[in-house]
């Protein structure tokens, strides 16, 4: 698989060339296809990208609904932010009273829909299917100039873990950046 410029140039300051999985984002809806049941939700829409090599975006925003609706009916009202490219960010449950039944809730309500939206996510932010999800974070908030070209990720490993970031995480885009690579970063100090 060839790797975008921007990758590859990113990639010439991290020891090795960035790895991919094998057989790209086709080969992911195919392999989560075979570990779905014929009956979920999902189904039909990865059988549909393993063929067509992606998500459309109509079938996100109906799994988008149906978890929506699922959590509705399990008695939770989640709320959301959109990034740029459309993907939606849950923000976190305030006032919860039965944590375990938010828990149960988001569980249930993921099995359907999650499949979808998670590879939907990795087809907008990371189309080469890097596996190295802090090299898909650093090599966007560099685009976005929240970093400098020779930020590693390692060290963006060790900001992330001492939760001290050379940029403000909260901050839109940034945080846009995070999601799509697949970290949560939310500030709950207000809560």
């Amino acid at each position: 698989m060839t790797l975008g410029g921007s990758f590859a140039a990113m990639a010439a300051t991290e020891p090795t060339q960035p790895q991919a999985y094998e057989g790209g984002l086709q080969g992911m809806y195919s392999d989560a296809l075979k570990a779905l049941d014929p009956t979920s939700p999902s189904y039909p829409i990865l059988l549909d990208a393993s063929i067509t090599g992606e998500i459309d975006s109509h079938d996100y925003e109906a799994a988008h609904r149906m978890y929506v609706s699922c959590m509705n009916r399990q008695g939770f009202e989640p709320s959301f932010r959109e990034t740029r490219e459309g993907l939606y960010i849950e923000l976190p449950y305030t006032d919860v009273i039965h944590p375990d039944a938010l828990d149960e809730a988001v569980m249930t309500c993921s099995k359907q829909t999650g499949p979808v939206t998670t590879l939907y996510r990795m087809q907008v932010s990371n189309p080469d299917a890097i596996l190295d999800s802090r090299l898909v974070a650093v090599h966007c908030l560099a685009e976005s100039e929240y970093v400098e070209g020779d930020y590693s990720t390692d060290q963006f490993e060790k900001d992330m873990r001492s939760n001290r970031l050379p940029f403000d995480a909260t901050e839109t885009i940034a945080n846009d950046c995070l999601y799509g690579a697949g970290f949560a970063y939310f500030d709950m100090s207000n809560e």
